[in-house]
């Protein structure tokens, strides 16, 4: 009877792993497909979940604000709002939003994959934790500004309008 069930818990692992490396290869011919085609154009939207991705022009813009958070992270129920007002605020200007998951294992693969699509993968690992905003430059592959709270909510928008103000310059 141990026996039969031991093989049966075998066999749907085996099936779970056959389905998830089909789904990763898929993953990896679209992110190759993705490569292929060059930089990024995503039309101008709105998304009605502030701050998913909002794109203010057809090309991709160099300021990119990434929120990196997860179900049991206890700073990103402070965050979170903080990173909706943010994205509300500048959601005209030149400057992507993109909120990255770390929940578990998938979707921290999910977010490597999205990370590298939008050259992002430099960003340095203490600024992947949990319940942060971290403004940064891609071309220059800086971080300009980091928050984990309310009380920084200043010095990232002066980064931000700085930021702004400089890729607006002749």
């Amino acid at each position: 009877m141990r026996t039969k069930a031991l093989i049966a818990c075998m066999l749907a692992l085996v099936l779970l792993a056959v389905g998830l490396l089909r789904q990763v290869n898929r993953l990896e011919v679209e992110l190759t497909d993705l490569r292929r085609q060059g930089p990024a154009t995503v039309p101008a939207r709105d998304v009605d979940q502030a701050g998913d991705v909002r794109l203010a022009s057809m090309e991709q813009p160099n300021l990119v604000a990434v929120y990196v958070y997860a179900d049991w992270c206890p700073r990103c129920p402070i965050v979170g709002p903080i990173y909706g007002q943010i994205a509300e605020a500048y959601g005209a200007d030149d400057v992507l939003f993109v909120k990255l998951d770390v929940t578990d294992q998938r979707t921290r693969h999910q977010m490597g994959l999205l990370a590298d699509v939008l050259d992002i993968k430099w960003l340095p690992k203490n600024q992947r934790q949990s319940g942060m905003i971290t403004l940064i430059d891609r071309e220059q592959q800086i971080v300009l500004a980091t928050l984990t709270g309310p009380d920084q909510l200043r010095d990232l928008e002066d980064k931000l309008d700085e930021a702004l103000r400089g890729s607006q310059a002749p």
